[in-house]
């Protein structure tokens, strides 16, 4: 199977995506709570299984963990997403997350399929440890980005419980209380994987040939995420700050990684 072969998979999940924000609009713009939950979340699936598919194809057509240009790095990061929210949302029965999942994802493979030529790039020969430390940076990524869907959640929950205007949709809402206790973990475990990246990617580049702008960039990501962890776990900061700052944290990861990765030296895609 060619490279515009593998692509269609992308293109009918991308497909998928775009249904299910509509439909997530719908519900939120109304505030009612309808039973089309269950639908989503299917539909989810299905694209997750066709991103899954589409990442295999290309594994298996470049030989190697299909994070080699812009496509593939924005695939797998949406890829990841969803594989987050399947893991959140089901431990901890956030069914709404799907809603505000699905426009992420989706604006993330239009991104992708909408930008640069779709040309796979020549990895160096460092092993199996570059592809765990790209993997694992991304997954931290998508983990960030589930952590700041989690955060909107909340800002929209307390914003009704202020007003005193409880809609139908509210009762959809998981306990407030409860998004403290799922962002704290989930933070974690975002931050705990991007250490595993940020040492992985250290070891495995020769120090004579470090990349200072990518490294630079990433232990500021990292201090910025142990601030968060170590403040929600030990301080029990404000939520609404919690969550302001997770959402600024993700936005930002997002909107510059592609400028650090312009100028760095050896991270390019």
């Amino acid at each position: 199977m060619n490279i515009s072969q593998e692509r269609i998979w992308l293109i009918l999940a991308t497909v998928l995506e775009f249904c299910v924000s509509l439909y997530g609009f719908f519900i939120l713009g109304a505030k009612k709570r309808t039973g089309g939950d269950k639908l989503s979340f299917i539909l989810l699936f299905i694209a997750f299984f066709l991103e899954t598919l589409f990442l295999y194809l290309r594994g298996i057509s470049i030989n190697h963990c299909p994070i080699t240009n812009f496509l593939e790095t924005l695939a797998f990061l949406s890829w990841a997403l969803l594989l987050i929210y399947f893991i959140i949302g089901s431990t901890y029965r956030i069914s709404i997350l799907g809603f505000f999942t699905a426009p992420t994802a989706f604006l993330i493979n239009l991104i992708g399929l909408g930008g640069r030529p779709d040309t796979p790039k020549l990895i160096p020969k460092l092993g199996w440890m570059l592809e765990v430390h790209a993997a694992f940076s991304i997954l931290a990524y998508a983990i960030f980005g589930i952590a700041a869907l989690a955060a909107v959640i909340y800002l929209m929950e307390d914003k009704e419980l202020k007003t005193h205007k409880l809609s139908s949709l509210f009762f959809w809402f998981p306990p407030i209380g409860d998004l403290f206790y799922i962002q704290k973990r989930i933070l974690l475990m975002g931050l705990v994987l991007l250490t595993a990246g940020l040492i992985g990617g250290i070891l495995i580049s020769p120090k004579s040939s470090w990349d200072w702008v990518k490294i630079s960039w990433s232990i500021g990501i990292w201090l910025f995420y142990l601030y968060l962890v170590f403040c929600s776990f030990l301080f029990h900061p404000g939520m609404k700050r919690l969550s302001i700052l997770s959402i600024g944290g993700f936005l930002f990861i997002f909107l510059t990684f592609w400028g650090i990765n312009y100028f760095s030296q050896f991270h390019r895609f």
